[in-house]
């Protein structure tokens, strides 16, 4: 969590800020059994001793889903193979729906002051439940056209319900139960060419669509709600599979219609919102190898190179009277989208069973925002694991093989954030920003036992 630090609490829009990071936080944590323990800030606090409290403490507890919330999900798959024309031809198709029931609710259990901040602790049993229903069907065919060439195509049709109460914009801000319906129809077919023993060229070409959470539903405004968002993604790639050294090379090409980002925009409760973002883009290279260096020596490592970017964005902050004003980019990075990342594992095997292995990972910088400013982003990381594990394949006990493994992470006591958000607003004509990070664990141990069987 984000520590508070001092600020003036005359200040309303530092003080509503703080309070706001704050909201999200509990939200974060919602379905954890354990209790939150938050500061509150503000002249909402009840007065003590005639004297006006400045801050009080409170906690709150998010109840885990359990029987009530918990999905129920139905699971049938189908599969057949047949020959066509002397052809060999082989086709799969599926269904696989869920249905997710459930109200959503917090409890305030205690309070320094008193219960009436800054809700009153009783559940939301008002509300009426909130439902969704996720049902796909798919199918899958793969033909050879001839000794060296094949071809697949599969197709997956979508239906998605919400049952929710939300914002029905009605003029007095009122919410009733609603249902809301996407059917989504995703296509995709690629072809694979032998080029020679162990060396195959492919390209493939999918669409796929989803649509926005629950949330962007019950703490949007009706009138500022986002749609569903489309994908075309390209990918040509080179692949080797025999051999001492394996390798893949991989070009992704993926073009947004209304991509869902967070915008800067406010929900009803002072969140930042989801907005579609009409035109942009992701496009990259991803590079993939395995190699025996020498007898119980391998090495691992995989890379991406890619550029993320948006066209033609609108940033918006909101004043202190709530009136939203928006900055133009004509094109800015989409944020959590770190342009290299690469990844690699060295691994020797002392003793048949016994293995030793370095990890690294590495990340560029991210940006916490769709504005590509630096005070406000992610640094580049570097951290290096060391992993010493035992593969046992017993001839009883009933198991195929046990592991046992014990890891050292973070070896270099790299200190670095991978995660975060941020939050904007405007005062007085001048634009304030709070960041929040999620440190990570300078070096930490753990240890595992796995059975497989």
């Amino acid at each position: 969590m984000p520590d508070f630090k001092a600020i003036n609490l005359e200040a309303q829009p530092e003080r509503d800020a703080l309070l706001d990071a704050w909201r999200r936080v509990l939200r974060r944590v919602q379905g954890q059994p354990e209790l939150c323990h938050v500061r509150h800030f503000g002249t909402g606090v009840p007065a003590a001793r005639g004297r006006r409290v400045r801050y009080a403490h409170y906690y709150r507890r998010y109840p885990p889903p359990l029987a009530q919330n918990r999905p129920l999900r139905r699971y049938l798959r189908l599969a057949a193979a047949a020959r066509c024309r002397r052809l060999p031809f082989r086709s799969y198709a599926g269904r696989r729906s869920g249905r997710l029931p459930g109200q959503h609710f917090d409890e305030l259990t205690w309070a320094q002051r008193g219960n009436n901040i800054p809700e009153t602790g009783t559940p939301y049993y008002s509300e009426p439940n909130a439902h969704k229903l996720d049902v796909n069907t798919y199918a899958r065919a793969t033909v050879a056209l001839s000794d060296n060439l094949s071809a697949f195509g599969d197709v997956q049709y979508r239906h998605v319900s919400y049952e929710l109460f939300a914002p029905d914009g009605s003029p007095n801000g009122g919410k009733s139960q609603q249902t809301i319906n996407f059917d989504f129809l995703n296509p995709k077919a690629g072809l694979t060419y032998q080029v020679k023993e162990g060396v195959a060229a492919y390209a493939s070409y999918a669409l796929a669509q989803r649509e926005p959470t629950r949330t962007d539903y019950t703490d949007t405004p009706a009138e500022r709600r986002p749609t569903a968002e489309k994908l075309h993604n390209l990918e040509v790639g080179l692949r080797h599979t025999t051999g001492a050294f394996q390798w893949s090379a991989n070009y992704y090409l993926m073009l947004y219609r209304d991509q869902l980002v967070l915008s800067g925009r406010l929900d009803d409760v002072g969140n930042p919102i989801h907005t579609n973002v009409r035109d942009s883009y992701r496009t990259g290279i991803e590079l993939q190898a395995a190699a025996r260096l020498a007898k119980g020596l391998t090495f691992s490592p995989t890379a991406t190179v890619s550029r993320n970017k948006i066209n033609n964005y609108t940033d918006y902050l909101t004043d202190e009277n709530s009136v939203e004003h928006g900055t133009q980019y004509k094109q800015t990075d989409i944020s959590f989208s770190p342009s290299l990342t690469f990844a690699y594992t060295l691994e020797y095997e002392l003793v048949p069973g016994l293995r030793l292995a370095t990890l690294a990972r590495y990340a560029s910088r991210q940006y916490l925002d769709n504005t590509a400013t630096d005070s406000r982003s992610i640094p580049q990381y570097y951290v290096q694991d060391v992993r010493l594990r035992y593969l046992w394949h017993p001839s009883t006990l009933g198991f195929r093989e046990i592991e046992l493994a014990a890891v050292v992470n973070n070896v270099l006591g790299a200190t670095y954030v991978n995660n975060g958000y941020t939050y904007g607003y405007l005062y007085g004509g001048q634009a304030y920003y709070q960041s929040y990070f999620y440190p990570q664990a300078r070096q930490n141990f753990l240890a595992s036992l796995n059975l497989r069987w």
